[in-house]
């Protein structure tokens, strides 16, 4: 719902977390820089399952979502999408980080889901960020991988393209 946002992250490489109701549904900052933009996005709570996701509806943009664009050094701007779903009563990333210009550390608590299945997205600028190589081979044949919050995804791209 924001074209010139979604322009900006057109070719982004994406990072897509799937929580269950068992998982820790207070999420970290992946990354350490300032705030520079904080939206609230009113939507529906589909589910985030695998099911769900190849299901006729949208759930990455009809879902209730909040996300905040993070300025680093090292990986350019760095989108945050926190997406409710079904039994999520609501999305909520911490008031201090609704501000431009507060700062944030990687690993710092960034938000919570009240309750439920959920979904963070991160999309990283084209060409700033190079997945593990783990995480590649297994999204090439669409198998799931549990991270857990402190696990490597990737490292810094040396140049910007």
């Amino acid at each position: 719902m924001d074209t010139q946002l979604g322009a900006r992250f057109r070719e982004a490489a994406v990072a897509s977390f799937r929580l269950s109701p068992q998982d820790y549904h207070r999420y970290h900052s992946p990354v350490s820089g300032t705030v520079r933009l904080f939206r609230s996005m009113p939507g529906d709570y589909y589910q985030v399952d695998p099911v769900a996701l190849h299901s006729g509806v949208d759930i990455l943009t009809r879902n209730a979502r909040d996300y905040v664009v993070i300025e680093t050094e090292e990986f350019g701007d760095v989108l945050f999408v926190a997406i409710g779903a079904t039994d999520v009563g609501t999305v909520c990333i911490h008031a201090q980080f609704q501000k431009p210009g507060a700062k944030i550390q990687k690993g710092e608590e960034l938000g919570l889901f009240q309750f439920g299945g959920s979904s963070i997205i991160v999309a990283f600028e084209k060409g700033r960020i190079q997945f593990d190589r783990d995480l590649l081979d297994h999204s090439r044949q669409m198998i799931q991988v549990a991270v857990e919050v402190g696990m490597s995804i990737g490292v810094a791209a040396r140049s910007k393209n």
